[in-house]
């Protein structure tokens, strides 16, 4: 979800989005993210695997945390976006991809 939200609001900014290559590297660690956890689904706490996978789960999620935060976060920062409508906008985009989840979720 996270990715998703960012690619809504960030890429279509056109000429003020960060330079960085943050969208090309994204969605690799978004996937690998992604295959971590749905090993969970298969695995229960005393498993074989089950605490590699959530360490390996939480060094990425930190990595990633520390990437926004010292590389992203930064360079939006120093652009002319509006920040309170870029909240604005990845907050409508979350609650639509929630909905969607849930009405996916209980169409099965």
């Amino acid at each position: 979800m996270p990715t998703a939200i960012r690619s809504i609001s960030l890429i279509p900014s056109g000429s003020t989005a960060p330079s960085t290559n943050w969208e090309r590297k994204s969605p690799s660690s978004a996937y690998a993210s992604l295959t971590l956890i749905e090993r969970f689904a298969s695995l229960k706490a005393g498993d074989d695997g089950f605490d590699a996978t959530f360490k390996v789960l939480k060094e990425n999620a930190t990595h990633h945390i520390e990437e926004e935060e010292t590389t992203l976060f930064p360079e939006v920062r120093r652009t002319q976006m509006d920040l309170v409508a870029l909240g604005a906008r990845m907050a409508a985009r979350k609650a639509a991809l929630k909905e969607r989840i849930a009405e996916t979720a209980t169409a099965h």
